[in-house]
């Protein structure tokens, strides 16, 4: 008692594999544009490694500033002044830094690699993009300043 197959039962009919081959080409088309657009997989990538860099380098000139504060208390302890300018000028000599500039207003700013991180005079490190106070505009349309004080 054998059972006999007719030619629609024995394999994938061309139909089924059109379809199949279609379905692939969607799913690949879905993925790759996901991976490679704007708002994709590599470009978040990309974005998060410069926001990594950029916390990095803020990190090593906060270190860099507590190790000043430390040296230059040491320094005055033995009747000695150091400055922050012969501070980072060892720095670069050394290699730990790039590039420096000290301001005539006290702040400065310093270059780690290819990120330059702005310095407050009281040695914290600035909010992006500034090296004072931070002005912003109130509900009522006034432009208010915030210091280290008022914060």
């Amino acid at each position: 008692m054998t059972r006999r197959t007719s030619k629609r039962e024995k394999g994938i009919t061309l139909i089924a594999l059109v379809i199949t081959i279609i379905i692939m080409l969607i799913l690949a088309g879905v993925i790759i544009s996901s991976v490679t657009s704007n708002k994709g997989i590599l470009s978040r990538a990309k974005d998060s490694r410069e926001v990594y860099d950029e916390s990095k380098a803020e990190e090593q000139v906060r270190l860099l500033m507590n190790e000043y504060a430390m040296a230059s208390a040491e320094a005055g302890a033995k009747g000695e002044t150091l400055t922050l300018e012969d501070y980072l000028k060892e720095k670069k000599a050394d290699g730990t830094i790039t590039e420096y500039e000290v301001k005539s207003d006290g702040s400065s700013r310093i270059t780690i690699g290819d990120k330059t991180i702005n310095v407050n005079k009281d040695l914290s490190v600035a909010e992006k993009g500034t090296t004072g106070p931070i002005t912003y505009t109130d509900s009522d349309n006034k432009t208010q300043t915030l210091t280290k004080d008022t914060a």
